[in-house]
């Protein structure tokens, strides 16, 4: 099991994050009952790492991967602490290829699509903008407001406004 492990975060997987859940602690906790229950375990524990080594091998890029995570959960509560959940990764070793490839920080990236679309549905719908704002992910109107006014460099009203005006 060590060796297991060693070699695994010697990857950049995060072992504890890969073997976790209820499966694998019935699958543990019967390991010691028959030889039959230690083999599944065995099984089990080569075929999650197989997968999660998977997962480092993959013609996709760690950043591409995440990229397209990022694209299709953004409405969601997602933070560093998701990259480990996402690829079981260390967070730390996955935001700095993240970084290295992308040219942004993963935090960065993830404000910024859900801004792109905010932009979005402000310059095409007619929803209220703090229904936009929990659209894309952000619950506290104000911390969205402020957001949108550094990256953009106005407000979400002003913004709209302008939109509206351009196309009248």
């Amino acid at each position: 099991m060590q060796l297991l492990y060693a070699y695994l975060e010697g990857r950049g997987i995060r072992a504890h994050q890969l073997f976790a859940g209820e499966i694998y602690r019935t699958i543990a906790a019967c390991a010691s009952d028959r030889a039959e229950d230690l083999e599944m375990y065995f099984h089990y524990l080569f075929s999650v790492a197989q997968e999660g080594l998977k997962l480092t091998s993959s013609e996709k890029s760690i950043a591409a991967r995440v990229r397209e995570y990022v694209d299709e959960h953004y409405q969601e509560d997602i933070g560093r602490e998701s990259l480990e959940e996402i690829l079981y990764f260390d967070p730390d070793y996955t935001s700095r290829l993240f970084k290295k490839e992308m040219g942004v920080s993963f935090m960065t990236y993830v404000i910024q699509k859900r801004i792109r679309e905010a932009r979005r549905l402000l310059a095409h719908t007619n929803q209220p903008i703090n229904r936009i704002a929990a659209w894309v992910g952000y619950e506290n109107y104000s911390y969205f407001t402020r957001l949108f006014k550094r990256e953009v460099g106005m407000t979400p009203a002003e913004y709209r406004a302008m939109k509206r005006s351009d196309r009248g």
